[in-house]
């Protein structure tokens, strides 16, 4: 049911998605999505939640792989978000789900504050990243994290209204996200 909500969340949006439809994608009865669900807000919360857990695994892993250079873990987890925003269609509906479809489910205090807790672990990594380089001049890490986090929110956007444009292929992320990178730091391996 998880997966047939988020499906509907990303292709009809917030407004069109309706227990009934979901329902029918996941094989059951209205009734049987709305028992453990009793709004489409709680069932969009539960989809992100059960969502997100798995599908940042291998980016956050990207970002703390010890061995490499913070430079390296950054192209490798921006590179990784772009193969997984172009490759993996449970990734890019959660990805645009979250973007654009949740802001519209929840009041706004409460939206902003649950999409703070969902990013402060990537902003960690990121910034635990940056703290093994040497940052370009003028470039503070606050300015660098705000850099990667509008970049990733940039790639799912074009994700979802122009996906064409994004890389598909290994070396057009990885070069995606080395010019990126290079952007910040001082020097990357």
């Amino acid at each position: 049911m998880l997966a047939a909500g988020l499906a509907s969340f990303a292709e009809v949006g917030w407004e069109r998605t309706t227990f009934v439809g979901v329902g029918a994608r996941a094989g059951v009865t209205r009734g049987a999505v709305h028992h453990p669900f009793p709004d489409k807000v709680s069932l969009l919360t539960a989809a992100l939640d059960e969502g997100w857990a798995d599908a940042a695994a291998p980016l956050l892993a990207a970002l703390g792989a010890r061995g490499e250079s913070g430079g390296q873990r950054l192209v490798a987890f921006l590179s990784g978000y772009v193969l997984a925003l172009t490759g993996d269609d449970r990734f890019r509906r959660l990805a645009i789900v979250s973007t654009i479809v949740a802001p519209q489910a929840v009041a706004l205090d409460a939206g902003l504050a649950a999409k703070r807790r969902g990013m402060s672990a990537w902003e960690d990594g990121i910034g635990e990243a940056l703290a093994d380089t040497v940052l370009g001049p003028g470039v503070t890490a606050g300015v660098a994290v705000l850099a990667i986090v509008t970049l990733i929110h940039g790639l799912t956007m074009t994700a979802a209204t122009q996906p064409e444009l994004l890389p598909a292929d290994s070396a057009g992320a990885h070069a995606l996200a080395t010019a990126c990178v290079h952007g910040l730091v001082a020097a990357t391996d």
